[in-house]
């Protein structure tokens, strides 16, 4: 009998088994492919783990409501309905009928109130009667009590949507106070300074928009403190319970 040689090994080629010692056989890609995703999962948790320790970042938070609407059918009723609305009593500062403004209002004639603002709201309807839609807001910033003028802020946002847009606005405000959340209500013409139907992407009225109001009320007011910033959010978290 042929003494056997503990030194001695047979090869025998084929695939690696798996590591877990099933006999499914385990490819050298796939065995490259788990060990870069285990790195990627230490990574992440090294780095989840770090970030623990960073202060939480808090923003002026501003909620815009926004609706397209069209001008056929109804559509002309409608918006006068809704410029009724937002200009009704007992919506101001005082409890008063509300004060419209906007270029929609800025005519020769107008002085602010009275038959004048009146006329002048009607003549903006007039000239939205034979566009294709028109555009209508709800402008409502967090810090909206501690703005020093929301009407000027108002006014600062539409002049900024201008340049962004790329063209001039026709357009009515009017601000409520009739609610805990002071707000501003805003009816934008569809119509380009040119003539052409106003177009305003998706994107620009869901991020953009909000982005430069909350930036606008950021720089009256300031960044929002660390302190201010976990006070709100324990607020938020007490109204959600």
């Amino acid at each position: 009998m042929a003494k056997w040689d503990e030194n001695q090994f047979e090869v025998s080629l084929g695939r690696l088994r798996s590591p877990s010692g099933s006999r499914r056989a385990v490819g050298f890609f796939e065995q490259v492919s788990r060990g870069a995703r285990a790195n990627r999962r230490e990574s992440s948790s090294g780095r989840s783990s770090r970030s623990t320790g960073r202060p939480m970042a808090f923003y002026r938070q501003v909620v815009i409501k926004a609706s397209i609407k069209k001008m056929t059918g109804h559509g002309y009723q409608s918006l006068r309905k809704h410029l009724d609305y937002i200009e009704r009593d007992g919506t101001d500062e005082r409890g008063e009928r509300a004060k419209a403004y906007g270029r929609g209002v800025e005519d020769s004639d107008f002085e602010g109130e009275g038959e004048g603002q009146t006329k002048s709201i009607s003549r903006f309807a007039e000239r939205c009667k034979d566009d294709r839609h028109h555009f209508r807001f709800v402008v409502s910033p967090e810090d909206s009590l501690r703005l020093q003028d929301l009407t000027e802020f108002t006014q600062d946002l539409v002049q900024q949507m201008e340049i962004d847009l790329e063209t001039k606005l026709d357009w009515v405000g009017a601000n409520h106070y009739d609610t805990g959340q002071p707000h501003t209500h805003l009816v934008i013409r569809g119509v380009r300074d040119n003539g052409k139907d106003l177009v305003i992407p998706k994107k620009y009225i869901s991020q953009t928009m909000r982005q430069r109001a909350q930036d606008l009320v950021e720089i009256e007011l300031g960044p929002v403190t660390q302190i201010e910033g976990r006070v709100r959010l324990a607020h938020q978290v007490n109204s959600e319970r």
